[in-house]
């Protein structure tokens, strides 16, 4: 897996390509979708993460935090490990973690019964919205519907409302309709 590109010739400035989600969970206040897109480098990534979290969880510049990045056993039971915001801006992966001042002894009451879904990569990192999309991906991946037709542009705009959405990459037209609910981001209001 191709995380990134050297710039300048410094592997300081290395460009991350992948966009990530970070889905963070504070003792206090609700959950925190972090997202980012690829193409920054992993300083400023870094730097923009701890700026967003401390700001979110309302953590003050001296505090030392402690953050985990939950996973699964091999029993399915759903475990925590010690993280750094340099390790999570490398994965470029949907995880779960837990972010509490350190020291803090409500991190225990923090959980995550969401990760609690098997089969996904190597890492054994989850949550359903990431389990639906992969499963849904398999299934596309192996239907046997590999002829393209031509779309052209005035029928490409046709097809831009919530319930029927088509996009335009590298060339390519892809019908994400079925996709757009798990958008980090979440659907605007409509007004």
């Amino acid at each position: 897996m191709i995380l990134g590109q050297v710039c300048s010739g410094k592997t300081s400035e290395m460009s991350l390509k992948k966009s990530g989600l970070l889905v963070c969970k504070f003792a206090d206040g609700e959950d925190f979708n972090l997202t980012w897109p690829g193409g920054q480098t992993k300083q400023n990534l870094v730097k923009y993460m701890e700026n967003s979290i401390r700001k979110r969880g309302s953590f003050s510049l001296d505090e030392l935090l402690e953050i985990e990045v939950s996973y699964l056993e091999e029993d399915g039971h759903v475990s925590w490990k010690a993280t750094t915001l340099e390790e999570l801006a490398e994965d470029c992966r949907i995880n779960i973690v837990r972010v509490v001042k350190q020291g803090d002894p409500r991190k225990t009451m923090i959980t995550e019964s969401a990760s609690k879904i098997k089969g996904l990569n190597e890492s054994k990192r989850s949550s359903i919205n990431q389990a639906i999309y992969m499963e849904s991906m398999r299934s596309q991946e192996n239907s046997n519907s590999k002829q393209y037709k031509s779309v052209t542009r005035e029928e490409l705009k046709i097809h831009n409302k919530q319930e029927d959405c088509w996009i335009s990459y590298r060339g390519k037209v892809y019908d994400i309709t079925k996709y757009l609910q798990f958008h980090p981001g979440g659907r605007f209001p409509q007004f």
